[in-house]
């Protein structure tokens, strides 16, 4: 049985920010579920998050367990309050801290397996820095490491060492728990440093390292310089990924790509796009220019521009924009047209079918053929619930018209321009429903508008 121990119980103080450390977003995606997903590819069989005070903030995925450390008392404190849900003392932990975010499942794993073929009892995660302000120092005495002295701790030629320690540790789970209380707070800081852990069995037991040649991979987080520093070069390793698979992009500075998005076939990303969540976008497809995608899928040979799509599916040779909104799980048809200042929530559309401009449709069921004049409305809330609107296939529906939910629009049906339909639609029925036209000869002067030549 292997344990994960995450340690994300900063405040994040020093990114300025009423965020927790770990919850703050990188690429769209929260810090700490960078790490848990790495985790979560390895023979790790339970994994537990330490949480601070900001709790509340996190949301965790399924499967995942989490305590709080009620005061931050140090990363041996915040341990020891993990291996409170630890019943078996078999197997491993391994402990990272949830600001090191671009830790990759390789990376663990090869350390683990490093691990248990030199039989060693604890593994620290190092890295080799020119400048090791901050860091851990690692002290090693004829090759064996003793201890690691934290900064404030260091003394000067200490400070010289380049190995340090990236805060990624794998210990056998029995030790853990039997030398973890041991640890004291006699420190410039006056914290449980989990570090003291190598010095306490070192004499004892075998003591390895594992040196991360990515330092990229080890950095942690500790302010917003380093958050904007460290998004911005993992951002080039994205889209390079990417470019070499043979997306394009019309300006990489200006694009932002998330780690989760994937391109099938050859794409093209245009200025000021932003690709986020569980996207995946289809060979042909064109993004941008200033369009935003989340968590959803388009199909090949789409055009998307100037527009937002969230949660939802876009079929192939359809057409998206400019200023479309597509939201909460829309599932847009084949060869459709969603055009200017069009708004679609939670609503299905069938084979071509016509959205040019200016319309909200919601809630909505729609065949194949229809055609939404300017100025559509599917009226789906009444004040208190949402209804569904269902539509059939080759419908016209005039300019300025209003569909009141719930309702049913047979398939052949006409609707006229600036109509209110408040009554279902047979098939093939034409409907009507609008003020019959008062006109009063020159009645207009009695409202005194007031006209340019009068000025």
């Amino acid at each position: 049985m292997n344990y994960g121990i995450i340690l994300a119980g900063g405040k994040g103080s020093r990114m300025h920010s009423k965020t927790a450390k770990c919850a703050v977003p990188i690429l769209g995606k929260p810090m700490i579920n960078y790490i848990l997903e790495a985790i979560q590819k390895t023979n790790i069989n339970q994994i537990i998050c330490v949480l601070g005070n900001h709790h509340n903030q996190f949301h965790l995925p399924d499967g995942i367990g989490s305590v709080i450390q009620e005061k931050p008392l140090g990363t041996a404190d915040a341990v020891k309050t993990a291996l409170q849900s630890i019943s078996n003392d078999e197997g491993d932990t391994l402990i990272i801290p949830g600001d090191v975010p671009f830790l990759e499942t390789k990376t663990i794993n090869e350390m683990m397996s490093l691990h248990r073929e030199n039989k060693n009892v604890l593994t620290i995660g190092t890295i080799r820095v020119s400048l090791p302000k901050g860091y851990g120092r690692v002290v090693r005495e004829k090759n064996r490491i003793i201890r690691i002295v934290e900064e404030k701790d260091a003394s000067e030629e200490e400070k010289k060492i380049q190995e340090v320690y990236c805060g990624v540790m794998c210990i056998r789970t029995r030790i853990l728990k039997e030398y973890i209380s041991l640890i004291q707070n006699d420190n410039a800081q006056h914290e449980f440093y989990l570090t003291d852990l190598v010095e306490l069995i070192s004499n004892k037991f075998n003591v390895g390292s594992y040196e991360i040649e990515d330092v990229f991979q080890a950095q942690g987080i500790n302010d917003l310089p380093t958050l904007i520093r460290l998004e911005k070069e993992y951002q080039v390793r994205i889209i390079n990924k990417h470019i070499q698979a043979g997306v394009r992009f019309e300006n990489i500075d200006s694009v932002t790509i998330g780690p989760n998005v994937e391109f099938v076939g050859e794409v093209f990303v245009r200025v000021g796009s932003v690709i986020t969540g569980k996207s995946v976008l289809y060979s042909g497809v064109t993004v941008g220019p200033n369009t935003e995608i989340v968590d959803s899928i388009i199909y090949e040979d789409v055009v998307v521009a100037h527009s937002v799509i969230e949660k939802s599916t876009i079929h192939k040779n359809s057409t998206i924009g400019p200023f479309a909104h597509i939201r909460n799980d829309s599932n847009i048809g084949e060869n459709n047209r969603i055009g200017n200042f069009v708004e679609i929530k939670n609503t299905t559309t069938g084979f071509k079918t016509y959205a040019s401009h200016l319309a909200y449709i919601g809630d909505t069921e729609c065949g194949s053929g229809v055609n939404f004049g300017c100025g559509i409305v599917t009226v789906n809330y009444d004040g208190v619930n949402k209804h569904k609107t269902k539509i059939g296939s080759n419908v016209f529906i005039g300019c300025n018209s209003n569909l009141i939910a719930p309702i049913e629009i047979a398939s052949n049906s006409y609707i006229a321009a600036g109509s209110t339909i408040t009554k279902d639609l047979a098939v093939g029925d034409f409907a009507i429903a609008r003020a019959k036209q008062i006109t009063k000869s020159e009645y207009a002067n009695k409202f005194h508008y007031k006209r340019v030549d009068e000025e």
